[in-house]
């Protein structure tokens, strides 16, 4: 949101900050990229850590590395910052920006350049990443106090009722012609789902939600 005032934007960080929060972020890349240290230190970010803060030896991505640490490298600084604000005491915000999410940035940027075909399925894309995160949310909150074979059960239950309609009204083919294709939709169903999100569930039991979000920016690999 657009102010007329000093910020440019009104930011979470600016937000938080005046709740007392401490509001930190970690990148993989150089500070200076897009200038965004400029653009967070006057939106209300205590302190940004980028490449210079990794410890010494961590190989670099890309040619003469032009791209910056690993995601691995990120996630253990995180985990150390994270403990850091904990023993602090006090509340804090801290936020990430992988080398998955710029992979991400640049992909769609490419869809700006080359052709407007493709901002319908970008738009989709961020749509799905907001319930994404409900989702991440939701779970860690009824993780407090249910069961992660209660929560697949009956999130399970809840969504094939409300997208079998769909499905139906879709004209799309709901039953497998072939054993192969029920042995595909088999396995997708115990290991995509059954075995994948039950373990996202049991995680967020013990993990921050910010902390396995991030985390989860890397199962595509």
């Amino acid at each position: 949101m657009k102010t007329r005032y000093m910020h440019d934007y009104v930011c979470i960080p600016s937000v938080l900050r005046e709740h007392g929060y401490r509001t930190e972020m970690v990148i993989g890349y150089h500070r200076d990229l897009n200038r965004l240290h400029l653009f967070m230190s006057r939106n209300g970010l205590h302190q940004l850590f980028d490449r210079s803060d990794f410890p010494t030896g961590i190989e670099e991505i890309g040619m003469s590395a032009s791209v910056g640490k690993p995601d691995g490298a990120l996630l253990d600084l995180m985990r150390t910052r994270v403990q850091a604000l904990r023993a602090n005491g006090k509340p804090y915000f801290l936020a990430a920006m992988t080398i998955a999410l710029v992979g991400t940035s640049i992909m769609v940027g490419t869809s700006f350049r080359v052709s407007l075909q493709h901002l319908w399925g970008d738009a989709l894309g961020l749509v799905t990443a907001v319930f994404y995160a409900g989702y991440i949310l939701t779970v860690k909150q009824l993780r407090e106090e249910s069961s992660v074979a209660t929560i697949m059960a009956r999130g399970g239950a809840v969504t094939s009722l409300a997208l079998l309609p769909i499905a139906i009204f879709s004209g799309e083919t709901i039953m497998p012609p072939t054993w192969y294709g029920w042995a595909v939709l088999l396995a997708l169903a115990l290991i995509s789902q059954v075995s994948g999100q039950s373990l996202i569930a049991y995680a967020l039991a013990h993990l921050p939600a910010a902390f396995s979000s991030v985390g989860l920016l890397l199962q595509q690999l």
